[in-house]
C-alpha cells in the first residue's frame, strides 16, 4: 500500500547523522522507499543494512497504525442499527514488546546510562533487551507497558533480579576487633 507520508523519528536521524554520506544516503533512501512504497531494500552495504534492520520495526508498527486508521472508526451507537462486534484476531503482543525494545535500543542516551549503570557494553545491553522481550511475552502476554517509561522501569527491575551486580568484598580479616575494655579499640 503506497502512502503519502510517514513518521520519521529523531532517533532515525541520530542513528545516521555521523555515518559517511554514501551510507547515510543509502539508509535514508531505504527508509523512505520502505515507508512510502513498501519496497524492501536490496543490496545494502552491511552498515546500511544493520541500520535499516534497527529502524524497520518502527516503520512496520506505524504502517500498521496507518492501515488501521484507514479502516475508519467505530460506528456510532446512535446510528440506529446495533453495533455488531466483528471478531478480529487479537494483536500479537510480541509486536508491542518488540516495538518497545526497539524504541529503547534507539534511545542512545538511555542506552549509554544503562550500560554505565550495569557495567556492560551496548551489544550486551541489546542482547539482554532481546531476552527481556521473551520475558515479557511469558510473564505478561496480555499486558503491554502503558508507556515507554514504564518499560524502562520494568527492564531495570528485571535486570536487577536476573543479573544482580556482584560487589567484590574484601577477604575477611582474622583480627578480632571486639571490645575488651579501655579506650581506642583493642587493649591486650
Amino acid at each position: 500500500m503506497e502512502r503519502d507520508s510517514f513518521v520519521f523519528y529523531r532517533s532515525f536521524y541520530d542513528a545516521v547523522k555521523d555515518l559517511p554520506n554514501d551510507i547515510k544516503l543509502e539508509v535514508l533512501t531505504a527508509i523512505i522507499e520502505y515507508a512510502l512504497f513498501d519496497k524492501d531494500p536490496d543490496n545494502l552495504k552491511p552498515i546500511a543494512k544493520g541500520m535499516f534492520v534497527l529502524v524497520k520495526p518502527n516503520l512496520d508498527v506505524n504502517k500498521k497504525r496507518y492501515e488501521n486508521g484507514t479502516k475508519g472508526g467505530r460506528r456510532s451507537k446512535s446510528a440506529g442499527a446495533p453495533v455488531k462486534k466483528v471478531a478480529t484476531p487479537s494483536p500479537v503482543m510480541s509486536d508491542a514488546f518488540a516495538d518497545e525494545v526497539s524504541q529503547l535500543k534507539n534511545d542512545t542516551s538511555w542506552c549509554e546510562a544503562t550500560c554505565m549503570q550495569y557495567h556492560i557494553d551496548t551489544s550486551t545491553l541489546h542482547s539482554r533487551l532481546d531476552a527481556f522481550v521473551v520475558h515479557c511475552k511469558v510473564e505478561r502476554p496480555d499486558n503491554p507497558h502503558a508507556t515507554i517509561a514504564e518499560a524502562r522501569r520494568h527492564f531495570c527491575a528485571w535486570m536487577r533480579k536476573v543479573y544482580p551486580v556482584k560487589i567484590d568484598s574484601p577477604t575477611p580479616s582474622t583480627t578480632d576487633y571486639s571490645f575488651k575494655g579501655g579506650f581506642g579499640g583493642q587493649d591486650t
